[in-house]
């Protein structure tokens, strides 16, 4: 479909006259890659072409441009064409259409395996600008999933991650050294916390002695931020029990630069919770990173929120700022579920998920009758992504007890049960990643399960 509009060419002076323009498709898929067709007097010298505010690769053929189609979310956007003359403006003139996408068991994808998986996490480990994969195991290794580019994965050697067997069930990835590759921080359930240190090949170093405190918690999870703003990553960890003798405590370390050093007892207040899943984000509009902690056990506050006062000191949240959650949650994820610019709260676990909104300044209400369908599975693992681009977060859920589950969020922040996308498949999942592995620009998912039985590859496809 052709779209002929008539625009105003704003020069530098404020003037310029009306001209008929086409735009050639006009509208194209949210994933980009289109090639657009836009015609009108003097666009030779064009300088930046943008489809709402993203700016787009483009060639000039003549007096029209052939512009490549950013991905972006759906919608219909403005396209601007900036001049020697000025800038042209095309109100509406460009669709972005979200993707009608299915997931299909990529078979022969991941190596073979029969360990116990836990939590994974997708990082460019060998620098090669694909998605590899890093994955905890209990009582083992961790597996480290190398990307050929195309979404096949091979076994990373032995060597590549220097650990003995370790009890490790949740994982952390991000650049705690500064030297621009990723690194991982395995909290491990009984015993000594663990910090590989990518060097960006492919491979990891130990650095467990000369980084992290000592302790023998049993750790369930881990979260690396930014929290007290000095431009380095700390960690926050969640404790699900106490080592023997000891005292259950979530906790803080704070990067100094080389080492991380134990500033629970100043920065975090204490609590007694079984802690089994952290999220850190700003959810009471302050700039500043706040904590979310998961707990569960029906007898402890299942979802605990954490204020940051800028410096990386932690504060309980106002009384109310919570609902009273009766069911034990068992992993919390954050995104903006109702498209209003602050940060909501999903929690998963035994039963019924719930979803929780922020009303902007820290207070969530819990709107889970209205957002969320009913549900009464046991959920362990969820990711939050627009996986069909249409502009607002979908969730896909690991189930450990029946069929994973995928909702597709929309603009009102109700989602709608699209596990019919998914394949049939009962096996006990433990964690979910959503990334594109292939490269194709859609969104694939990673399912980890600890039973035994194999990872799976889910490959995103068009329908």
């Amino acid at each position: 479909m052709t779209l002929a509009v008539v625009l105003l060419a704003a020069c530098g002076d404020g003037g310029g006259d009306p001209a008929s323009v086409s735009v050639d498709p006009d509208r194209g898929s949210a994933r980009g890659g289109d090639e657009v067709r836009i015609e009108a007097p003097d666009l030779g010298g064009a300088t930046l072409v943008r489809f709402g505010e993203i700016a787009a690769d483009f060639t000039v053929d003549g007096g029209a441009i052939v512009a490549v189609t950013p991905r972006a979310a759906a919608g219909i956007v403005d396209v601007e064409i900036e001049t020697p003359e000025g800038t042209v403006f095309l109100d509406d003139a460009f669709e972005f259409e979200p993707l009608d996408l299915g997931w299909e068991l990529a078979d022969g994808a991941l190596p073979p395996d029969d360990s116990r998986s836990r939590d994974a996490e997708a990082l460019d480990a060998d620098s090669d600008g694909d998605l590899d994969v890093l994955v905890v195991v209990r009582d083992a290794p961790p597996r480290l999933y190398v990307n050929d580019g195309a979404g096949a994965f091979t076994l990373a050697p032995p060597e590549a991650v220097p650990l003995e067997a370790v009890d490790a069930l949740g994982l952390a990835v991000g650049d705690v050294d500064g030297d621009g590759d990723m690194d991982a921080y395995l909290p491990v359930y009984g015993g000594q916390d663990r910090l590989l240190l990518g060097d960006g090949a492919g491979a990891f170093v130990d650095a467990t002695a000369a980084w992290l405190p000592a302790d023998a918690a049993f750790d369930h999870d881990a979260a690396l931020h930014d929290l007290d703003a000095d431009g380095d990553l700390d960690v926050v960890v969640a404790v699900q029990a106490p080592p023997e003798g000891g005292v259950r405590q979530d906790r803080l370390y704070v990067n100094v630069g080389g080492r991380f050093e134990d500033a629970t007892a100043a920065a975090l207040p204490a609590a007694d919770d079984a802690t089994v899943s952290v999220a850190i984000a700003d959810l009471d509009g302050d700039g500043d990173p706040d904590l979310a902690a998961c707990n569960d056990e029906t007898d402890s506050v299942a979802i605990r929120l954490l204020h940051n006062d800028g410096r990386g000191y932690f504060s309980d949240a106002p009384a109310g700022s919570m609902p009273v959650q009766a069911t034990a949650c068992r992993r919390i994820a954050i995104g903006d579920l109702d498209g209003d610019r602050d940060l909501d709260l999903i929690a998963v676990g035994t039963g019924q998920d719930r979803a929780y909104v922020n009303d902007g300044m820290g207070r969530f209400l819990d709107r889970t009758v209205l957002l969320l369908p009913v549900d009464g599975t046991r959920g362990i693992g969820v990711a939050i992504r627009d996986l069909d681009l249409d502009g607002h977060p979908d969730l896909a859920i690991a189930v450990f007890d029946g069929q994973d589950r995928l909702y597709l969020g929309g603009a009102d922040g109700r989602v709608r049960d699209e596990t019919v996308r998914l394949p049939e498949d009962a096996s006990p999942s433990i964690d979910v990643v959503a990334a594109d592995f292939d490269g194709d620009g859609n969104d694939d998912l990673l399912v980890t399960t600890e039973t035994g039985e194999p990872d799976r590859l889910l490959r995103a496809v068009l329908r």
